[in-house]
Protein backbone atom coordinates (compact mmCIF):
# COMPACT_ATOMS: atom_id res chain seq x y z
CA UNK A 1 0.00 0.00 0.00
CA UNK A 2 1.49 3.34 -1.08
CA UNK A 3 1.35 6.62 1.19
CA UNK A 4 -1.84 8.78 0.03
CA UNK A 5 -3.68 11.56 1.29
CA UNK A 6 -7.36 12.37 0.16
CA UNK A 7 -8.69 15.79 0.28
CA UNK A 8 -12.59 16.20 0.25
CA UNK A 9 -13.15 18.02 -2.95
CA UNK A 10 -16.16 19.03 -2.03
CA UNK A 11 -14.49 21.35 0.89
CA UNK A 12 -17.39 24.78 1.18
CA UNK A 13 -15.93 28.38 0.76
CA UNK A 14 -17.16 29.01 4.43
CA UNK A 15 -15.55 26.06 5.88
CA UNK A 16 -12.95 27.05 8.33
CA UNK A 17 -10.75 23.96 8.78
CA UNK A 18 -10.32 21.37 6.30
CA UNK A 19 -10.19 17.59 7.35
CA UNK A 20 -7.45 15.77 5.63
CA UNK A 21 -7.20 11.41 5.99
CA UNK A 22 -3.95 10.31 5.40
CA UNK A 23 -3.08 6.72 4.60
CA UNK A 24 0.53 5.52 5.27
CA UNK A 25 1.79 2.03 5.05
CA UNK A 26 4.44 1.11 7.41
CA UNK A 27 6.50 -2.01 7.55
CA UNK A 28 5.64 -4.69 10.22
CA UNK A 29 9.39 -4.57 10.78
CA UNK A 30 9.46 -1.35 12.09
CA UNK A 31 7.17 -2.18 14.56
CA UNK A 32 8.49 -5.23 15.38
CA UNK A 33 11.94 -3.29 16.05
CA UNK A 34 10.09 -0.68 18.18
CA UNK A 35 9.04 -4.04 20.34
CA UNK A 36 11.87 -5.61 20.56
CA UNK A 37 13.81 -2.12 21.86
CA UNK A 38 10.84 -1.32 24.79
CA UNK A 39 11.05 -5.41 25.39
CA UNK A 40 14.78 -6.13 25.86
CA UNK A 41 15.60 -2.65 27.26
CA UNK A 42 13.55 0.27 27.57
CA UNK A 43 10.58 -1.40 29.49
CA UNK A 44 12.62 -3.54 31.82
CA UNK A 45 12.31 -0.81 35.28
CA UNK A 46 8.35 -1.19 35.22
CA UNK A 47 6.68 -4.06 33.66
CA UNK A 48 7.34 -8.23 33.87
CA UNK A 49 6.51 -10.56 30.97
CA UNK A 50 6.57 -14.42 31.56
CA UNK A 51 9.71 -16.08 30.03
CA UNK A 52 7.40 -18.51 28.86
CA UNK A 53 5.91 -17.71 25.57
CA UNK A 54 3.08 -19.58 23.84
CA UNK A 55 5.22 -19.17 20.31
CA UNK A 56 7.87 -22.01 20.08
CA UNK A 57 11.00 -21.30 18.03
CA UNK A 58 14.52 -21.58 19.50
CA UNK A 59 16.23 -20.19 17.12
CA UNK A 60 14.82 -16.82 17.90
CA UNK A 61 14.96 -14.56 21.04
CA UNK A 62 12.27 -14.38 23.30
CA UNK A 63 11.21 -10.77 22.30
CA UNK A 64 11.27 -11.98 18.88
CA UNK A 65 9.10 -15.21 19.76
CA UNK A 66 6.69 -12.57 21.61
CA UNK A 67 6.18 -10.55 18.63
CA UNK A 68 5.01 -13.38 16.62
CA UNK A 69 2.83 -14.19 19.17
CA UNK A 70 1.08 -10.85 18.65
CA UNK A 71 1.11 -10.65 15.14
CA UNK A 72 -0.75 -14.42 15.02
CA UNK A 73 -3.30 -12.09 17.17
CA UNK A 74 -2.64 -13.04 20.45
CA UNK A 75 -2.05 -11.08 23.24
CA UNK A 76 0.72 -10.52 25.98
CA UNK A 77 0.52 -10.38 29.48
CA UNK A 78 2.35 -7.40 31.43
CA UNK A 79 2.18 -6.87 34.82
CA UNK A 80 3.78 -3.28 36.07
CA UNK A 81 5.98 -2.92 38.80
CA UNK A 82 2.56 -1.58 40.74
CA UNK A 83 0.89 -4.78 40.13
CA UNK A 84 -1.48 -3.66 37.50
CA UNK A 85 -1.75 -6.05 35.10
CA UNK A 86 -2.24 -5.02 31.40
CA UNK A 87 -2.16 -6.50 27.80
CA UNK A 88 -0.14 -5.91 25.10
CA UNK A 89 -1.87 -7.07 21.29
CA UNK A 90 -2.14 -5.77 17.67
CA UNK A 91 -5.13 -4.28 18.36
CA UNK A 92 -4.20 -2.42 21.63
CA UNK A 93 -0.75 -0.91 18.80
CA UNK A 94 -3.20 0.19 16.21
CA UNK A 95 -5.49 2.08 18.88
CA UNK A 96 -2.55 3.24 20.28
CA UNK A 97 -1.38 4.92 17.02
CA UNK A 98 -4.78 6.37 16.98
CA UNK A 99 -4.56 7.85 20.05
CA UNK A 100 -1.68 9.65 19.78
CA UNK A 101 -2.27 11.15 16.02
CA UNK A 102 -5.13 12.74 17.61
CA UNK A 103 -2.74 14.73 20.42
CA UNK A 104 -1.43 18.18 20.35
CA UNK A 105 0.77 18.61 17.29
CA UNK A 106 3.37 20.18 20.00
CA UNK A 107 3.49 17.01 22.21
CA UNK A 108 6.00 14.38 23.02
CA UNK A 109 3.84 11.85 21.89
CA UNK A 110 2.95 13.28 18.21
CA UNK A 111 6.50 13.85 18.23
CA UNK A 112 6.87 10.58 18.24
CA UNK A 113 3.93 9.72 15.37
CA UNK A 114 5.77 11.56 13.30
CA UNK A 115 9.06 9.82 13.84
CA UNK A 116 7.15 6.51 12.93
CA UNK A 117 5.05 7.78 9.78
CA UNK A 118 8.95 8.45 9.01
CA UNK A 119 9.72 5.58 10.02
CA UNK A 120 12.76 7.12 11.82
CA UNK A 121 14.93 5.10 14.31
CA UNK A 122 14.16 4.92 17.99
CA UNK A 123 16.10 4.64 20.92
CA UNK A 124 15.01 2.14 23.61
CA UNK A 125 13.61 5.29 25.65
CA UNK A 126 10.91 6.27 22.47
CA UNK A 127 10.36 2.21 22.23
CA UNK A 128 9.57 2.35 25.81
CA UNK A 129 6.80 5.72 25.61
CA UNK A 130 5.17 3.72 22.84
CA UNK A 131 5.25 0.34 24.98
CA UNK A 132 3.66 2.04 27.86
CA UNK A 133 0.38 3.67 25.47
CA UNK A 134 -0.02 0.36 24.02
CA UNK A 135 0.15 -1.31 27.56
CA UNK A 136 -0.77 1.09 29.51
CA UNK A 137 -2.95 3.80 27.41
CA UNK A 138 -0.44 6.81 28.68
CA UNK A 139 3.00 7.73 29.64
CA UNK A 140 3.02 6.51 33.13
CA UNK A 141 6.38 5.56 34.40
CA UNK A 142 9.51 7.99 33.45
Amino acid sequence: MENKVTLNSKIPLTTSRIDIRVNYSIPTSYFEDLFIAAFEGGSYYWAEVSDECPYKDDKLALSERWWRHILNGNSMKVVTVDGDVCYYSRERLIKALQKISEVPDNSVEFQLFKDILNEEIMDADQADTIFQIVVLGAVTYA
